[in-house]
């Protein structure tokens, strides 16, 4: 089998293969609040325009209830939540992804809202528009399909990851551009096709995985369980021991009662520091 690549001069050229992996990666959508620009100078002078827009913001609204979400609102409401109408627009009932487990995701929601975030469920924002005086008129719609407007001074969209996938045959590809894999990452019909990305598919997403190895105690000084995942090792929303006082160790029941929250009433959600939100929120303390 072969594949064709470009090397930079315009001509194409097929190289023989044994084996294929695709690990392109994925890139942010250009609404997106925190994306990369052109140059370090440029992508600086953005998140400092967007720490001004959220200082001076009334009303912000956080949409994603990814574990970037998580993090996002939990930061803002810290700063704001008390001052602040701060929401947070969720697809489901609960933060986090269903591969987390629930009263962790229990968790993360009460203590956003001990915070003062407004926690909106079952919603998605499917539309955003300008009003000409600095203000974005959200369009939400929920669960049943029953739309309504929301008002925000500062919106921050927490999703909207695109797979890097254009060059793959679109035969290959599930509906949100990510390569279909089995549970071995391979692509069903083609042996010597697969994802090495590590996560199950290409551009960040999760799909089938293989079953994780034994469970390891976690690392202390992490998020909620008081620890970081482990690389190689299970995180949160699988079984494992937790240092510290809290839940049982003997997997009968979710050891989850001893959760910490990164510095004071910050949510530091599974011990994952995002470093672009430390650096849009660094300014406001």
């Amino acid at each position: 089998m072969g594949v064709a690549a470009n090397p930079g001069s315009g001509a194409e050229r097929t190289i023989a293969y044994d084996a294929l992996v695709i690990a392109t990666g994925s890139r942010a959508r250009d609404d997106m609040p925190w994306k990369e620009l052109g140059t370090t100078d440029q992508t600086k002078a953005r998140l400092g325009a967007l720490r001004k827009q959220i200082a001076a913001a009334n009303k912000i609204v956080v949409a994603g209830g990814g574990t970037t979400g998580v993090e996002v609102a939990g930061e803002v409401g810290f700063e704001f939540g008390r001052k602040k109408d701060v929401y947070f627009v969720i697809d489901k009932e609960l933060p986090l992804g269903d591969n987390i487990r629930e009263d962790v995701r229990r968790l993360a929601r009460k203590e956003l809202e001990k915070l003062g975030v407004k926690v909106i469920d079952r919603s998605k924002v499917t539309g955003a528009r300008e009003d000409g005086t600095g203000k974005t008129i959200l369009q939400l719609t929920n669960a049943s399909g029953a739309t309504s407007e929301l008002e925000a001074d500062a919106y921050l969209p927490t999703f909207g990851l695109v797979p890097n996938t254009s060059f793959v045959p679109a035969n290959l590809l599930d509906k949100n551009g990510l390569v279909r894999q089995n549970t071995e990452f391979k692509v069903p019909g083609y042996d010597s096709l697969g994802n090495g990305s590590g996560n199950g598919t290409v551009g960040g997403g999760q799909q089938q995985q293989p079953p994780p190895p034994p469970a390891s105690p976690a690392q202390p000084g992490g998020g909620l369980g008081q620890g970081q995942p482990v690389p190689g090792q299970p995180g949160l929303g699988q079984q494992q021991p937790v240092q510290g006082g809290g839940g049982t160790q003997n997997g009968n029941r979710p050891a989850a009662g001893s959760a910490t929250y990164g510095p004071p009433g910050r949510m530091g959600v599974m011990g994952l520091s995002l470093a672009v939100v430390a650096v849009v929120f660094m300014g406001l303390a």
